[in-house]
């Protein structure tokens, strides 16, 4: 949306006479203009960016402060980006934009946002100059020294990711899907048009009501809620168990507990467990399958699919239980929930 509003009000700014914000109406803008710039931009965009909603003169003093000629554009764009990447705008808080509240580095906001401007506002290649940046990918382990360091970025700062993508990951991970309320199955997060659409894992962990453009609007600090939710909330026991899961899948193909594992690393937190990581979890497995104790019964709804009858307490339904609880652990992990 930002790229669709900002291409189209730069087209009006090109398009428009030189007039002050205070100009009648028909001085800022000609009766053609408004056709001129549907038809430059597209009526979809047109209507999509919200300038049909606008009178002339709005749209004339709000492409001021849009277009790259007004350079408080560049340096806020800039500075949110490097606020979701870093955890910390320059500018902080993101929508302080006050000359009172100056930035913890000048220089850098400033060549920020010049690289935006030369870009022509290529918001990936403003994404691609942080993320290869070295102050990005410092180690979110502090030393003695910058332990305390909140501002000058001296450590990577350690973040939950948002609740939408939180929930998406889960999704992922267990190769399960959400249904929402009215919305089709399968439907993203961070897909959802309302946020009165009714999610209780959402709602713990911090959505926004969208009530303001304020990004105060979204809450940020973790609660022992959200810790309980993970461990014990319906949600994730649900999709670990779930009977279409990736599990199901995995054990389905005949995988061995080695590729199994390494498959839920894979997709729980990008990467394939260490020597030791996959050894502890190999043999957490075969202790629970060589249990004399049987799993006790609950839901089994897999087994069929595995040509395995619902009654069976044979050494699968242990092997399954002990798949489960590494992927249960997978996702309450500190790697999977933070951004480092």
């Amino acid at each position: 949306m930002l790229r669709t509003l900002t291409a189209a009000l730069l087209l009006l700014a090109a398009a428009a006479p030189a007039a002050s914000c205070g100009h009648a109406p028909e001085e800022a803008m000609p009766m053609s203009m408004r056709m001129t710039l549907e038809q430059r931009v597209g009526k979809e965009t047109y209507v999509k960016a919200g300038l049909a909603k606008l009178t002339p003169e709005e749209q004339m003093v709000l492409a001021e402060w849009i277009t790259r000629s007004n350079p408080l554009f560049a340096r806020n764009i800039a500075n949110r980006y490097w606020g979701y990447l870093m955890g910390r705008g320059l500018v902080e808080p993101i929508d302080d934009q006050r000359v009172t509240n100056p930035p913890s580095n000048p220089e850098l906001l400033d060549a920020l946002a010049e690289h935006l401007e030369k870009s022509k506002f290529d918001l990936k290649s403003l994404l691609r100059a942080i993320c290869n940046s070295r102050v990005y990918q410092l180690s979110a382990e502090p030393t003695r020294e910058n332990r305390r360091d909140t501002v000058f970025y001296t450590h990577a700062r350690v973040k939950r990711i948002p609740a939408e993508v939180l929930l998406d990951a889960v999704n992922s991970a267990t190769g399960t899907q959400e249904k929402f309320p009215d919305l089709p199955l399968g439907t993203r997060a961070i897909q959802i048009p309302d946020p009165q659409v009714a999610s209780y894992f959402l709602d713990t962990f911090g959505r926004a009501p969208r009530v303001s453009p304020c990004e105060c609007d979204r809450p940020a600090e973790p609660n022992m809620s959200q810790a309980l939710h993970m461990m014990m909330g319906d949600l994730v026991n649900r999709k670990v168990q779930d009977g279409a899961n990736i599990l199901t899948r995995l054990i389905a193909a005949g995988k061995s507990d080695s590729e199994i594992i390494r498959e839920l690393y894979l997709g729980a937190i990008s990467r394939p467990p260490t020597a030791e990581e996959a050894s502890r979890a190999e043999q957490a497995v075969r202790t629970l399958v060589e249990s004399p104790h049987p799993v006790p019964a609950r839901r089994v709804e897999w087994l069929p699919q595995v040509g395995v009858p619902r009654n069976d307490d044979s050494k699968a339904r242990q092997r399954r239980a002990a798949l489960e609880d590494l992927l249960w652990a997978l996702l309450n992990s500190k790697e999977f929930m933070l951004s480092r």
